[in-house]
């Protein structure tokens, strides 16, 4: 009897790779199916060195090698075909199973077949493969980003943020402040964070759109109340724009006389001496820049000074607003002022800051090393002067 089996096909599922094997019947004399499997030349494979692929692989990236061999291992060149199986999410590239979807596809399991024609043997398979598309891993987050650095400690002297009223706004270091939030209390106030409590000191404020009727500039307390117009009472001394006629008020009382216009964006400059508790200011606008108002007043020779009652209390610069929009930004000595520091005086931000750790100790050192220099420079100026000065006190 004669057996003709012109293709025997089965399938062997190694390490999640397909192999499909065929037996060829080549002797074509009538031997029994275990005889031609005893033959090793008889036994061909197609097999795929990779059975996995990621879901957003990009097309035509390859997914695995197709190989053919022969009983002993060796390879068949071959033509592979791939079957309508593949259901157009693969092709084949040469040797080469490759991916044929655009963007994406869901993870899932694919099935398809391979057809395998020789190309010098005659020999002619098919092969069945699963390919395990897998969903992408998602990106690893981003690194997070360094914390941000502590803010840069406050140089010098500027006003605090931490000793003012809610509706004030801080830039330019703390330098400039303003009621940009709306005037929450009938005032808005803030002071410096140093202060002094003896000694003889210079400083100068610069105006921007101010248009509170009440808005003034000067120093204060550190007890003394934000909320309330500057001046009113003995815990503030100010410039008190009033409207349009900027005056010097004190004890809810006008002192002096008018400092000049321009009131707005102007620098107002101040003369503050603690040990006799008597206060200049002046407006260095275009106007007549006279102390207080007045030609007589001069803070070198201490006259037409506002006597104010010291009394050994803790005064800071300050500033208070009436109306939205007013600002003020300080100079305490940290850039060229714009007017002469009277001599005798020194600018509030010369040597160390005077705060309340350094108080007993800076302040006092600075107004003993201050009172000679007033005295020799005051008997000076009054012989250039070639005529007593005549003091003011209100």
């Amino acid at each position: 009897m004669r057996i003709d089996i012109s293709r025997i096909a089965f399938t062997r599922i190694i390490n999640d790779v397909s192999i499909a094997t065929a037996v060829a019947n080549r002797d074509g004399m009538g031997a029994d199916r275990r005889q031609f499997l005893a033959e090793s030349r008889d036994i061909m494979t197609i097999s795929l060195s990779n059975s996995m692929a990621l879901a957003n692989a990009p097309t035509g990236t390859t997914v695995g090698v197709l190989t053919a061999n022969d009983g002993a291992g060796s390879i068949v060149p071959c033509n592979f075909i791939l079957t309508k199986r593949a259901g157009g999410y693969f092709s084949v590239s040469g040797n080469n199973l490759i991916t044929a979807w655009n963007g994406s596809i869901l993870p899932a399991y694919y099935s398809l077949r391979v057809h395998a024609n020789g190309i010098y043997t005659r020999f002619g398979n098919s092969g069945n493969f699963v390919i395990n598309v897998v969903q992408t891993s998602p990106p690893a987050p981003p690194p997070a980003p360094p914390p941000a650095p502590p803010p840069a400690p406050q140089i010098g002297i500027h006003w605090n943020e931490s000793d003012t009223v809610t509706g004030i706004l801080f830039s330019d270091a703390d330098l400039t402040c303003s009621s940009s939030m709306g005037v929450v209390h009938s005032h808005n106030g803030t002071r410096s964070n140093t202060f002094k409590s003896t000694g003889k000191w210079y400083f100068e404020l610069h105006t921007y759109n101010v248009g509170g009727a009440t808005t003034g500039f000067g120093i204060a307390k550190t007890s003394a109340d934000l909320t309330k117009e500057g001046g009113d009472d003995t815990n503030s001394i100010v410039i008190d724009i009033q409207g349009t006629a900027p005056q010097v008020r004190y004890n809810a009382g006008l002192k002096g006389s008018q400092v000049g216009n321009p009131y707005s964006n102007v620098t107002y400059a101040f003369a503050v001496d603690f040990d006799a508790g008597l206060f200049w200011g002046r407006n260095l606008g275009s106007g007549t820049q006279y102390w207080n108002g007045s030609s007589s007043a001069d803070p070198v020779t201490a006259t037409g000074g506002i006597t104010f009652s010291a009394s050994g209390a803790n005064w800071c610069m300050f500033t208070t607003f009436s109306n939205n929009g007013d600002s003020t930004t300080m100079n305490a000595g940290a850039t060229v002022f714009s007017g002469a520091v009277p001599t005798g005086f020194t600018a509030w931000d010369a040597g160390t800051a005077t705060t309340a750790a350094t108080a007993a100790t800076s302040t006092k050192t600075t107004a003993a090393s201050t009172k000679a220099s007033e005295r020799s420079n005051t008997r000076r100026d009054r012989e250039q002067a070639g005529n007593p000065s005549r003091e003011i006190r209100e």
